[in-house]
C-alpha cells in the first residue's frame, strides 16, 4: 500500500469504529479490541502486546487466555456495549498495541487482496487503496465485496466504483458516514494527479 494509506489509516478508521484497547464483545458476540479488530479464534489474541491495566506490564499466555474467556462467556456484554466489558478485564493495549494489533490485521487484508482479489493493488491510487481497504475493514472479510464493485475496481473504472462502493447499512447507520468517505475516495481516484497521496480525505 502506499505509505500516504498508511500514515492516515488509524485516523481515518477511527471517524468510523470507536478505539476499545480491552477485549470486548461486538453485537454478534465476537471478541474484538482496538479499532475493532476481531481477535477470534482465541489464538489470535496471543500475538498482541496486551499489558496489565494496573501496572503496564507485559500479560502472559496464560493471563491473555483469562481475559478473553472471561469476556467471551459473559454473553450479556454483546448487547451492554464495549465499556461494560472493562470492568470484566484486566489487561489493555497502549497505543503502540493498537498501532500494532491494527497494521497486523490490514497487513493480512492487503496480502490477501492482492493475492486472491485485485492482484494490480499496488499499483492503485492511494485514494482507491484506502477507499478498499476501508470496505474490507468494515466488513472483514474480501469475499463479500459486491460484486459489480471489485468488478470495477479490477477494471480500475472508479467513477463506477465510486458508485458500486455502499456497504449494506440495514441495522448498522454507522457504516452511512464510511459509506460516503469511501465514494469521495474513490470518486477522486478517478481524477487525481498525485497518486501516491491520499487526496479524498480529510
Amino acid at each position: 500500500m502506499k505509505q500516504s494509506v498508511r500514515d492516515v489509516f488509524v485516523e481515518f478508521s477511527t471517524k468510523f469504529d470507536s478505539c476499545v484497547p480491552w477485549m470486548h464483545l461486538d453485537r454478534e458476540g465476537m471478541v474484538r479490541a482496538g479499532i475493532s479488530c476481531l481477535v477470534e479464534p482465541i489464538d489470535h489474541a496471543f500475538g498482541v502486546p496486551w499489558v496489565h491495566k494496573d501496572d503496564g506490564h507485559k500479560a502472559e499466555i496464560n493471563e491473555i487466555s483469562s481475559d478473553w474467556v472471561r469476556v467471551k462467556k459473559n454473553r450479556l456484554l454483546a448487547h451492554q456495549g464495549p465499556a461494560r466489558a472493562r470492568f470484566h478485564t484486566s489487561l489493555e493495549l497502549t497505543k503502540e498495541g493498537v498501532d500494532k494489533l491494527t497494521f497486523g490485521r490490514l497487513e493480512v487484508h492487503e496480502a490477501h487482496l492482492i493475492a486472491h482479489v485485485f492482484p494490480a493493488f499496488e499499483g492503485y491510487p492511494a485514494d482507491a487503496q484506502l477507499a478498499i481497504l476501508s470496505a474490507v475493514w468494515a466488513l472483514a472479510d474480501a469475499t463479500q465485496l459486491k460484486p459489480p464493485f471489485a468488478k470495477a475496481v479490477l477494471e480500475e473504472a472508479w467513477t463506477v466504483a465510486a458508485e458500486e462502493c455502499f456497504l449494506s447499512e440495514v441495522n448498522l447507520p454507522e457504516r452511512k458516514p464510511r459509506n460516503w468517505a469511501n465514494r469521495k475516495l474513490l470518486t477522486m481516484a478517478a481524477t487525481t494527479e498525485t497518486p501516491e497521496k491520499v487526496t479524498g480525505w480529510p
